[in-house]
């Protein structure tokens, strides 16, 4: 083609864009109209030479199309933007210690509060543009599975993302099952066993087979799902998991509580909550399928009492997985941001993050992928501890497929006084030796530990901390399980400087 007269005006825009910040294009050719398909812009300014606006959508490669006028010539021209977060965050979500570095994208400072999982604080002030040095967060701070960062300025939250990261420990948790016996509604071994055959389309597909598994060139595929290892691991009731998380299941016939949008279900399922808690662990199994990858197949929806809540989104593969087999990941379409979750071996009662490698996963069946007797999934939601709890309600999303609870398990959280009776009861195994070593008396700081212990035991119902205390002060406490000796406002362990005493 060949071109008579001036060369088309270039259109100058940022290519890097931050969400919810100013973004320019200017040009000396006449803008005529904008076509934004991915609603990338908000608050468009628009003049004869000049776009302004704030940029917001989902963040990745957006484009926005600009027509323009420059003499005779009127033409579409497409606009790339990259769009970033205003705060990057590295981290390795396999060590077993978390450490992060921060980026600042914006091109204003950032200033505020760094906050993890709503305890541990520190100030940041981040220039434009700049990197953080490496920072380490404490153990006490994180925990097992997802942890939310959040960037704040006078409690307001300017930034979160959530860090999820399987090979970190709850260290002194204290951990609240929930007693889900009356809603199990299935064996998990049956899901395979049932005919799934309403709501169906009356037309030929290439739709679920009625088993609820296969496909359109393997309608009668089916696998055996074996929970025999799993029954055994239980121990009145409770089946622990190697990072020491119970879950409260059930023994009888009925295990887990399935929902469905086929009729043979509940498409939700609600189960009544109390108390405060930080964090919950959900224990579940169930399908999906390559059509629903990247999609919420189900959501899990805590709600509080004063009416807010928080929610998780089931997606394939990043925190979903079938029943039958191992993820399917290639790198290519079907791959996923997240680290690999804990699922549990129904036919062993074991739990890994590895199952091609730990449980060896059998590679000659139709989609090389299966795992003799199924695998359930470990699943977890940050909570706000300042607001007591409701309810948690699951409810599939997607057709076609089956989503299922075994157990449900809450995390307190922790206050100082148990880090307190903890280390002192490992420091001193004999009671009588507390703070004091080898003196036989009962001194303030003693007792202001003897406290805290009383206090975890009443908060807990954990019985060590009230023995530990039973060894030396038998004589001291009173009907009510206090030292009668000390006034608990004036030596509660909540009101002292922890740092003095730790």
């Amino acid at each position: 083609v060949e071109w008579m007269g001036n060369d088309f005006e270039p259109v100058i825009a940022e290519e890097v864009a931050v969400k919810n910040q100013n973004w320019s294009l200017s040009t000396k050719a006449e803008i005529i109209q904008i076509y934004d398909p991915q609603q990338t812009l908000n608050s468009l300014q628009q003049t004869t030479n000049h776009l302004h606006a704030k940029t917001v959508g989902i963040l990745g490669n957006r484009t926005v199309f600009v027509r323009l006028k420059q003499g005779k010539m009127i033409w579409w021209q497409a606009v790339n933007i990259q769009m970033k977060e205003p705060v990057s965050v590295e981290y390795d979500p396999e060590a077993n210690r978390l450490q992060l570095v921060l980026k600042n994208n914006s091109k204003n400072v950032i200033t505020g509060q760094l906050v993890i999982n709503g305890n541990f604080v520190q100030p940041i002030n981040l220039p434009a543009e700049c990197t953080s040095d490496t920072a380490l967060i404490p153990e006490i701070y994180s925990c097992l599975g997802t942890n939310r960062l959040q960037i704040r300025d006078n409690g307001i939250v300017l930034f979160e993302k959530d860090l999820l990261a399987w090979n970190l420990k709850n260290l002194n948790a204290c951990y609240v099952t929930v007693n889900m016996d009356s809603f199990m509604n299935a064996p998990v071994t049956g899901i395979f066993k049932n005919r799934y055959l309403s709501p169906r389309s009356p037309y030929t597909t290439l739709q679920t087979p009625v088993q609820g598994v296969g496909e359109w060139c393997h309608p009668d595929l089916t696998y055996n799902i074996d929970d025999t290892g799993f029954r055994k691991a239980i121990k009145n009731k409770i089946f622990t998991t190697p990072p020491g998380i119970p879950f409260h299941v059930s023994e009888g016939e009925n295990n887990i509580a399935f929902t469905t949008l086929w009729d043979n279900y509940p498409d939700s399922l609600v189960i009544p909550l109390s108390g405060n808690a930080f964090h919950a662990y959900l224990l579940m199994a169930g399908t999906t399928n390559p059509m629903q990858c990247h999609i919420p197949n189900g959501i899990i929806r805590v709600e509080y009492k004063d009416g807010d809540s928080c929610l998780l989104q089931l997606i394939n593969p990043d925190n979903w997985a079938p029943i039958e087999q191992n993820f399917y990941l290639n790198g290519l379409a079907f791959t996923s941001p997240s680290p690999l979750p804990y699922r549990l071996m129904l036919k062993t009662g074991d739990m890994n993050r590895d199952a091609v490698k730990v449980f060896k996963v059998k590679h000659n069946d139709v989609n090389k992928r299966t795992i003799d007797g199924g695998a359930g999934i470990m699943v977890d939601i940050p909570l706000d501890a300042s607001k007591e709890l409701k309810e948690i309600k699951l409810t599939t999303v997607a057709n076609e497929l089956v989503i299922g609870v075994m157990g449900i398990t809450l995390m307190k959280e922790q206050k100082t006084g148990v880090l307190f009776a903890d280390s002192e009861m490992k420091r001193f195994p004999q009671a009588w030796r507390l703070d004091h070593g080898s003196r036989l008396y009962f001194g303030y700081s003693q007792g202001l530990g003897c406290l805290a212990m009383l206090k975890m035991w009443k908060q807990t119902g954990d019985r060590k901390y009230y023995d530990y205390v039973e060894q030396w002060a038998d004589s001291l406490i009173n009907e009510q399980g206090e030292i009668h000796l000390y006034e608990e406002d004036k030596y509660n362990i909540d009101f002292i400087n922890s740092g003095k005493i730790l």
